[in-house]
């Protein structure tokens, strides 16, 4: 769900060691402050500026040393797409619509690359989709499970 398999570019490994130091000095607001605006649905804020501030306090109140370290493994995770096409399990992809971190384009191929997977776009969402849309992604989550289908060999 709105995840991706490719390694970081060398550009955006460098922002996210920067990131990491940021909060590591200032404080988790860096982070809220940084990645807030691309985490959810254009115009959320004005729609539902609850989600917005419970989203934000709960980054507010994460330690900025684990904040730091995901930063730092996602800086160094391995480009790991060759790997997919090996996959022979039911598999579900879920992405959010207007996801700028993990764009649906990209899932949709990630999950070209799996055999016998599915995708599932997910109107009016963004990075977090079960955050913004939990009733779509508990369906699509019930319907891949109740299909019962298998994997394709």
């Amino acid at each position: 769900m709105d995840t991706r398999a490719a390694a970081d570019t060398p550009e955006a490994a460098a922002g996210r060691l920067t990131m990491a130091d940021r909060v590591l000095a200032a404080g988790s607001a860096v982070a809220a402050d940084a990645m807030l605006p691309r985490l959810l649905a254009p115009d959320r804020a004005r729609r539902d500026p609850d989600l917005v501030r419970r989203v934000r306090e709960l980054m507010l109140r994460a330690d900025p040393r684990g904040i730091a370290a995901a930063q730092r493994g996602m800086a160094a995770r391995p480009d790991s797409r060759a790997l997919l096409a090996t996959l022979r399990l039911p598999t579900l992809m879920i992405c959010g619509e207007h996801d700028v971190i993990s764009t649906r384009d990209e899932m949709r191929a990630l999950a070209a690359t799996v055999p016998g997977s599915r995708f599932v776009e997910v109107r009016d969402a963004g990075h977090l989709t079960p955050v913004e849309q939990p009733g779509a992604v508990s369906g699509a989550i019930l319907e891949f499970v109740a299909s019962g289908r298998p994997p394709a060999h």
